[in-house]
């Protein structure tokens, strides 16, 4: 799209140049070197606008396509008043040259303003707007990426599944409050709890994926541990931790998942807060 773009405004630079040089001027009544010395003061010109961030480029580009105008009019037939012709051909590339800035500067600030939109578009598209935890299709490569960081620095990392327990009775208490805040409100309570730098992604059925950086499988247990507690002290509702560490407990996304999914079940099946795969090779 930035091409897209960037193409665009080249081609509207160029037709305003050509538009108004060839109006004002009248190109077509020159002789063939003239038109051909003419044709190079067009694209010296568009380089001239196209090169506005740099302002020494453009006005040195600027200075030269007025000394081309005057060789223009120094061959041309017409040789009487070369001086006044120089200094009006000057003055006219200075307005289409200005022209050509000020539309140069509005596509490139349609432009930010379509990158600004684009990327906001796909955040939300990857982030839930209302909970700020990522959605569960966008989560697995933050985990692809987080195995290629670890491998090269050599830094362990832990993924933690967290899953709500007996999420029908829980949605189906006195209070009776409905699923969607549940989720929404435990949703919170692990963003809050999780440090910066770790990622939380929330998938359907009560279920959690946490991306644990830089944190060996003692670290993780000690945070699981904690969000057990806070979820049964702050909303009164019981979860279920499984852990998996790289590189211990697998070297790839997918091993990594399958051994905390592992663990998850485990500790759902035997009533157990946080197991890690060292408890089920125990």
């Amino acid at each position: 799209m930035n091409k897209l773009f960037t193409s665009t405004r080249i081609i509207v630079v160029f037709a305003l140049v050509m538009f108004e040089v060839v109006a004002l001027l009248g190109i077509w009544r020159q002789p063939a070197e003239t038109q051909i010395l003419m044709l190079t003061l067009f694209i010296m010109v568009v380089v001239s606008a196209l090169a506005y961030p740099n302002r020494i480029l453009s006005a040195v580009t600027f200075g030269a396509a007025v000394a081309m105008y005057g060789l223009v009019v120094s061959v041309s037939e017409a040789r009487v008043g070369v001086p006044i012709e120089i200094a009006r051909g000057g003055l006219l590339l200075a307005i289409a040259t200005l022209a050509a800035w000020g539309l140069s500067r509005h596509l490139e600030a349609v432009e930010q303003a379509f990158i600004r939109q684009t990327t906001l578009i796909e955040e939300l598209s990857v982030y839930d707007p209302e909970t700020g935890a990522i959605r569960a299709s966008h989560f697995y490569p933050f985990i692809n990426q987080e195995v290629d960081r670890a491998r090269r620095y050599r830094l362990p990392f832990s993924i933690a599944i967290v899953q709500l327990v007996a999420e029908e009775d829980a949605l189906l208490g006195s209070d009776q409050r409905s699923g969607h805040e549940l989720n929404r409100n435990l949703t919170r309570l692990i963003l809050a709890t999780v440090r910066t730098v770790d990622r939380v992604g929330q998938g359907s059925g009560g279920e959690w994926l946490l991306l644990l950086p830089n944190t060996d499988r003692s670290g993780a247990q000690t945070l699981a541990n904690r969000l057990v507690r806070l979820a049964a002290d702050q909303q009164g509702v019981t979860i279920t931790v499984g852990v998996a560490t790289f590189p211990d407990d697998g070297a790839d996304s997918q091993t990594l998942l399958d051994e905390a999914e592992a663990a998850q079940d485990f500790a759902r099946m035997n009533a157990i807060p946080v197991v890690s795969r060292a408890l089920l090779d125990a």
